[in-house]
């Protein structure tokens, strides 16, 4: 499969079927008031920003040409990856406007992680339910030593589910290089908005976007070390 080819079916796979699935569920009515609300505006608005669109497009292709490459990824590898990227983008989007990680779409996210991995035999099974319960245990272990402290749990629940579903996709190795680098990320970017005055001290940011770049990047390094070995 060329990248070309496999670009075609995965943004066929990542900007269609989302919008499908969750336009039904809307008209549906699973989805409904309270915070659903804000969510699903949210998603709205992400699917008509010129500027996530174009994101989402430019990781799906970079992706791509690194999938192609690979001997078992197909059209179905290719509408994978880019199914999340697609997720992590407009998760991402959602936790900047709302403060919130919906669980309808972080959960179908984990379970369609371990779902994918299985296909790939018992090894690659195993390495995804390691992943996602590394990934939910660890932020739940950080919130339980600062309530411990005395001090309010930092991390909300969709972060540790987010951190699980990536955990579900890229195994233990990818868990621990995403948390790694969004933590990095957000030090460097939260402490830089501190220094210029746009940031108060003790003021409540969201994580799910560092966590967000943390998995899409983790996905870039982990499919370069296969590809180049």
């Amino acid at each position: 499969m060329t990248p070309a080819h496999a670009l075609a079916a995965g943004l066929a796979a990542g900007f269609a079927l989302p919008w499908l699935v969750l336009s039904y569920l809307m008209k549906a009515g699973f989805v409904d008031g309270g915070q659903g609300c804000a969510w699903r505006n949210a998603f709205t608005r992400t699917l008509a920003s010129p500027t996530i669109v174009a994101a989402s497009v430019l990781l799906v292709t970079a992706g791509f040409h690194g999938i192609a490459r690979l001997p078992h990824a197909g059209a179905g590898g290719a509408a994978a990856g880019c199914l999340f990227f697609f997720a992590l983008a407009w998760l991402a989007w959602i936790d900047l406007e709302v403060m919130l990680l919906p669980d309808i779409g972080t959960l179908p996210l984990l379970a369609a992680g371990g779902l994918l991995n299985s296909v790939h035999g018992s090894h690659a099974a195993i390495l995804s339910i390691a992943g996602a319960l590394m990934g939910y245990t660890v932020l739940l272990a950080f919130n339980r030593l600062c309530r411990c402290a005395g001090k309010p749990a930092p991390i909300g629940q969709g972060d540790l589910k987010l951190l699980a579903a990536a955990g579900a996709w890229l195994g233990p190795l990818g868990t621990g290089s995403t948390l790694l680098i969004a933590s990095l990320c957000a030090a460097a970017v939260n402490g830089a908005l501190t220094i210029s005055g746009k940031l108060r001290s003790g003021q409540e940011v969201p994580f799910g976007p560092y966590l967000a770049f943390g998995a899409a990047a983790s996905y870039f390094l982990l499919f370069s070390y296969y590809v180049f070995n």
